[in-house]
């Protein structure tokens, strides 16, 4: 994270791995000021499961948060650099129903919206006095949208344009899709379209959804087998 002089807003650059050289073929719009990593002791077990796999980040307040995606996780991880890594400050159980695979998180305000893979279930949490109330929003995927044979090539991304109360949800790939949905003041979704991204000329002809962000009036998608932000 570092602040563009010429807004004072915060910027978030993804970090990503290709050939050496592709991406500084342009100028840099930031600075990478450092890369640290998650303790190691995270890496390789938490409270007695699995490592955490890091899967979401975002930021409330000037505080970092972040989502694991193993079936077991349910928490949502307040993560503070210290020394030479990152920590996990606080851990707040989400009240996520069966089964967990907890991807894409975004916060709007106090609101978070996170997407579990697991069920394609979409989520809304509060944070207050440092809990968090789960509100399953009412999302019902049109008819051609058959969830129950997504599995692992679902729901991976989510973002939320606050004006408009629209939501955004990307469904990851085999194909990708962005499902754009009207929210009430009761967490019920009305299914306004669904749009694909159209990939460049030299893009992977399949492509992977990783991730939304939503701001200024645009929707950003990070597309992975292409590396490109659409």
């Amino acid at each position: 994270l570092t602040p563009d002089a010429s807004t004072g807003r915060r910027l978030l650059i993804p970090l990503l791995l290709c050939a050496p050289g592709y991406l500084w073929a342009q100028t840099p719009i930031s600075t990478v000021l450092n890369v640290k990593q998650l303790d190691p002791a995270y890496r390789q077990s938490y409270r007695g499961n699995q490592a955490i796999n890091l899967s979401g980040l975002t930021e409330v307040n000037g505080q970092i948060f972040g989502l694991g995606d193993k079936p077991a996780d349910k928490c949502l991880y307040l993560l503070e650099e210290q020394q030479r890594h990152w920590q996990i400050a606080k851990c707040i159980e989400l009240a996520v129903d069966g089964r967990a695979d907890l991807e894409g998180v975004y916060s709007a305000g106090n609101e978070l919206f996170l997407v579990n893979e697991a069920g394609q279930d979409v989520y809304r949490f509060e944070l207050h006095n440092e809990q968090a109330r789960a509100l399953p929003l009412q999302i019902r995927f049109p008819w051609s949208a058959a969830t129950a044979l997504w599995r692992n090539a679902g729901l991976e991304g989510v973002a939320y344009d606050a004006r408009q109360r629209l939501l955004y949800l990307a469904k990851e790939r085999d194909p990708s899709a962005i499902y754009v949905y009207s929210l009430d003041e009761r967490g019920r979704g009305s299914y306004v379209r669904e749009f694909s991204i159209e990939p460049a000329a030299d893009a992977h002809p399949h492509q992977s959804i990783s991730d939304l962000y939503f701001a200024d009036g645009f929707l950003y998608a990070l597309e992975r087998r292409g590396y490109s932000i659409a």
